[in-house]
């Protein structure tokens, strides 16, 4: 039987009173129903607020190792991803350092996200930054329900990580609703757009543009040394299979014949410079994510000293006597913490 769109919400709603939860998944369905807005879904999850029913990821897609070691074979066995990375295996495997990533993170309970979304409502930025992080394994839930379907699997969470953010950006934090629930409906609704789009008539094949790039430049590094670049000699200077540096380079050059406008070209270029910004930006990030990380395993007072003496998440530094100033302490305090701290972070 298929159900409409007022079939299945009724499903939805019947479900979840009689569990006392509802699975993001079955969420995101409601985004295949062009005629349910962003606003239905709001009410929707007010209803759910009311009947105390909590947003759950499904066993399936908690971010644990053993878990996600599953849902990655069924990642690779899709024709799409066998074709792409065929040459990444183990520690190479994007996907898997990515889930890696996303098991150390782990994800919120929904105690921790309600308890959360009233701190964001207090205006705590910080607050707002963990909500992000403890979400994202609500891209992989989206990504995963469109495998296969005309993108990869990472390029497909990579952009719905970029919906995620700006679904955190428009949340209402007052209305206490889950968060959870209205990002992975914007994340889907998203996601489905960007796969059943019709494509361009000049269009770099998906996850192959950052190869392209790559090959390229060192197409040009080992052409000025007078040796003619080799695919062979292509791979090992980028440390990765023949056959990815081969599909690059006839993806490139099937690109450019269908191209009467000097499109593929410029298509290129724009990514590599988007590719020069995104990698400044994920340095800073990255290496703000590691002083955080730093701080959080010290003790408070220790860890907002050092924030505000080196001028931490962007702040201007301030000396021991202004620290000690704005906390109300003695400036040998001040001096005491920081070295304390520093002792604590050198170990």
């Amino acid at each position: 039987m298929e159900y409409g769109l007022t079939e299945y919400r009724a499903a939805i709603i019947a479900a979840a009173q009689s569990r006392g939860q509802v699975y993001i998944d079955e969420l995101m369905e409601l985004a295949a129903f062009e005629d349910f807005s962003e606003e239905d879904i709001k009410g929707l999850l007010e209803e759910f607020r009311e009947m105390r029913v909590d947003i759950a990821a499904g066993e399936k897609f908690i971010p644990e190792k053993h878990n996600l070691r599953e849902l990655l074979k069924e990642i690779r066995s899709c024709d799409i991803e066998k074709e792409m990375f065929s040459g990444n295996t183990g520690a190479k495997d994007p996907v898997r350092l990515y889930f890696d990533d996303l098991a150390e993170i782990g994800m919120l309970t929904p105690a921790e996200e309600t308890d959360l979304i009233y701190e964001i409502a207090d205006g705590n930025d910080q607050a707002a930054e963990r909500l992000i992080e403890g979400s994202l394994y609500i891209p992989v839930i989206a990504a995963y329900k469109l495998l296969g379907r005309n993108a990869l699997f990472l390029d497909l969470v990579q952009e719905g990580n970029v919906e995620l953010m700006a679904a955190a950006e428009e949340f209402d934090a007052s209305s206490g609703t889950s968060f959870s629930g209205y990002a992975s409906f914007r994340i889907y609704r998203y996601l489905l757009k960007l796969t059943s789009a019709e494509p361009s008539a000049v269009k770099l094949p998906t996850g192959l543009a950052e190869d392209i790039a790559a090959v390229i430049r060192q197409q040009r590094i080992i052409g000025k040394s007078g040796k003619k670049p080799s695919v062979s000699a292509i791979a090992a200077s980028l440390g990765i299979s023949e056959e990815r540096v081969a599909q690059a380079i006839d993806a490139l050059e099937k690109a450019k014949a269908e191209d009467k406008g000097g499109n593929a070209d410029a298509a290129l270029k724009e990514y590599e410079q988007q590719q020069q910004q995104t990698e400044k930006s994920d340095a800073e990030k990255q290496l703000s994510m590691q002083v955080s990380q730093m701080l959080s395993a010290l003790p408070e007072k220790e860890a907002r000293v050092i924030s505000m003496r080196y001028g931490v998440d962007g702040n201007k530094a301030m000396t021991a006597e202004e620290i000690a100033e704005v906390l109300d302490e003695d400036i040998e305090v001040i001096r005491n913490l920081e070295e304390d701290a520093l002792k604590h972070l050198g170990n």
